[in-house]
């Protein structure tokens, strides 16, 4: 009886369940896809330089004055007053030891005063690290001038980005330029050092470069174009140097390296 009178209750109010809210569905959660950007541009901060040279003698070792840090682009110049010589470069690190890259071979300007000229690189290892770079040169030589630079870790490690330029004086004059063209890759350091034979006196670089270093004689200097993001991908920069004595013998290099 009572299952009756429950069944006849349900067909009755049936119309009325129609109309009831439904269950609320639990909302779904709702993502956002945020872009990295992971191209970072290069900085190629400068740490430290210094230049100096010997009047004669068979090597001169140049005191850095400061410790480079592991991993650190350190770049080394040298020019001297005679030609067809044996040339090397070493430093005091350790543990393990330094290796020199040659980024600008051993290259020879002419005129009254011939000479040699030659650049070479390293990244400074994670042992000892050098305060004394050395070059020695084959056989002694009237003048040794030798200068280097220390700039941040590139992330590539010692990555040339194509040939070292140069160009060489053979009669008298106040200037030299050389222009270097960057590679396909943005972000390019182009380093530049110039050696001339006189007693020269204001030895300057136009901009976009920026001298680093000089010897206290103003025959060699050491300079960079001066833009801690580096240098656009194909493009050409040129180092112009001047000076007030007139010579016959100098000559002026770049070298490229990537980040």
């Amino acid at each position: 009886m009572l299952k009756r009178l429950f069944l006849a209750w349900l067909l009755l109010m049936w119309p009325l369940f129609q109309f009831l809210p439904a269950a609320p569905v639990a909302a779904r959660p709702q993502y956002m896809l945020l872009g990295q950007n992971t191209t970072f541009g290069a900085n190629w901060s400068y740490i430290n330089g210094s230049a100096a040279y010997t009047t004669s003698g068979a090597s001169k070792a140049l005191n850095l004055g400061f410790t480079p840090p592991a991993g650190a682009l350190l770049v080394c110049g040298a020019g001297w007053t005679s030609t067809s010589d044996t040339v090397s470069i070493t430093d005091n690190s350790s543990g393990p030891a330094d290796t020199w890259t040659t980024v600008f071979p051993l290259t020879s300007f002419a005129g009254t005063y011939p000479g040699d000229y030659q650049a070479w690189a390293t990244i400074v290892t994670s042992g000892t690290r050098p305060t004394t770079v050395t070059v020695s040169i084959t056989p002694t030589n009237a003048a040794i001038y030798v200068g280097c630079t220390a700039y941040a870790a590139p992330p590539g490690g010692l990555v040339q980005d194509g040939s070292a330029v140069s160009t060489q004086l053979s009669s008298a004059g106040t200037s030299c330029a050389i222009t270097y063209t960057t590679g396909a890759a943005a972000g390019d350091l182009v380093w530049s050092f110039t050696i001339i034979v006189a007693t020269s006196t204001s030895l300057t670089v136009a901009s976009p470069f920026a001298f680093r270093v000089t010897d206290t004689l103003y025959r060699q200097g050491l300079a960079d174009d001066g833009t801690p993001g580096g240098v656009a991908a194909s493009t050409g920069v040129t180092a112009t140097y001047t000076w007030t004595a007139s010579t016959e013998s100098a000559g002026c290099a770049a070298v490229g390296f990537k980040w």
